[in-house]
């Protein structure tokens, strides 16, 4: 019987060029090509062309504990096979099924064997040269833990952000109830509804509590506009918007908010221009915000400009204040909902950092897309680009009109 082979490492294929002498000095020694082999976390087993096992790595024994005893060094691939299927018939499928035919794999085989309910082991075999074979085992069951893992992380995530976002809602409610009591009272007292309000200096505390009030219900309601829409409990409403006409409306509804500052405040709009399929409500919110945001934090002396503009299939509103500005590195955490960027001139400027995370969701469910360029100390330039119909809207349309 010819002698067995017992390879340190992977053979080299038949055809492979002989080496020359510069290229045998630089080969690894063959201790370190087995050192290789046995680093591999997957179990390697090499078939001499004859049938018999050539040489396995010691991460096969480890890999399959219980089976590893039966291949032996020297011991034919059908023997192995006839112990394997009298001690576990479904082991047998680790093997080739021409289990003695050496060197007739023209291409991988790969399989899933399934050792028990809970060992997936993924086989291939290939043809390594000189009618060599090499089987690789690998643990399908560690991946799939690992994706079972993963997918109960999401799980959880997903499931503390809907009690997070279901808490909030609860919580605002219970909020809102008491507050609007409290500012209709206020609201009687100021107007003096039951007779005057004395000494005087009840008045200045009255007005207080209805500004603190409002400023709180205001708060409260952007929680629960944030948690209806993180829950998806919002719905669009596309009817035929004309967005120049829009700004000019939400302009009117600034205003005196912009004279009391001091600030001027402009529209930019072309006299005519198509309307687009959009919800009416959410795309005056998305203006309102951004005109309220670069009103609190532009000076005295500033000016705000809103400026409408017409694409092929989009339209665009660009917000531009002569602000304080926003550092570059701090862009990207604006319209996270709760975040503020913090300066000498925003601690003095009161929000919940939750409008332009209303407004960046609001613009999303459009299919738009909101961006922010700022510069410090000259201001801040917020775009809102919209198409021509949300998503679905043309989809509707094109189905009804087939």
């Amino acid at each position: 019987m010819k002698p067995l082979h017992v390879p340190a490492a992977l053979p080299t294929p038949a055809d492979a060029p002989a080496p020359t002498a510069a290229r045998r000095d630089a080969l690894p020694d063959p201790a370190v090509g087995a050192a290789a082999l046995n680093a591999i976390d997957a179990g390697i087993v090499v078939w001499h062309p004859d049938g018999r096992l050539a040489w396995r790595n010691r991460r096969f024994a480890q890999l399959l504990p219980d089976l590893a005893r039966h291949f032996l060094i020297g011991r034919r691939r059908i023997e192995i096979v006839r112990r394997l299927a009298a001690e576990a018939p479904a082991a047998a499928q680790l093997l080739l099924p021409a289990a003695d035919a050496g060197g007739l794999l023209s291409q991988e085989v790969e399989q899933e064997v399934l050792i028990d309910i809970d060992r997936p082991i993924l086989v291939s075999h290939r043809a390594a040269g000189d009618g060599h074979v090499v089987s690789r085992y690998a643990d399908c069951g560690q991946r799939t833990r690992r994706e079972a893992e993963l997918q109960q992380v999401i799980t959880a995530t997903l499931e503390a952000s809907r009690s997070k976002t279901e808490f909030l809602a609860n919580m605002s409610h219970e909020l809102r109830t008491p507050l609007n009591a409290i500012l209709g009272f206020a609201d009687m007292m100021r107007n003096e509804m039951l007779g005057p309000v004395s000494p005087p200096k009840y008045r200045e505390y009255i007005e207080d509590i209805c500004a603190s009030g409002a400023h709180l219900l205001g708060m409260i309601n952007s929680i629960l506009d944030l948690a209806r829409i993180e829950s998806g409990r919002v719905d669009l409403h596309p009817e035929p918007v004309c967005l120049a006409q829009l700004a000019k409306e939400a302009r009117r509804m600034c205003a005196a908010t912009a004279a009391q500052s001091g600030i001027r405040l402009g529209v930019v709009a072309p006299d005519r221009l198509d309307p687009i399929q959009a919800d009416r409500r959410a795309l005056r919110q998305v203006l309102l915000n951004l005109l309220s945001n670069a009103i609190k934090f532009t000076p005295r002396g500033g000016s705000v400009t809103v400026a409408v503009a017409a694409g092929l299939h989009s339209v665009s509103a660009v917000v531009a204040d002569t602000g304080i500005g926003i550092p570059a590195d701090h862009l990207p955490r604006l319209g996270r909902p709760f975040e503020q960027v913090a300066n000498a001139w925003t601690r003095d400027h009161a929000g919940s950092g939750l409008g332009l995370a209303i407004t960046k969701a609001l613009v999303a469910m459009h299919g738009g897309t909101l961006t922010i360029e700022s510069t410090v100390g000259k201001g801040t330039t917020v775009t809102v680009a919209l198409p021509s119909s949300p998503p679905g809207v043309e989809r509707a349309d094109a189905d009804a009109a087939a």
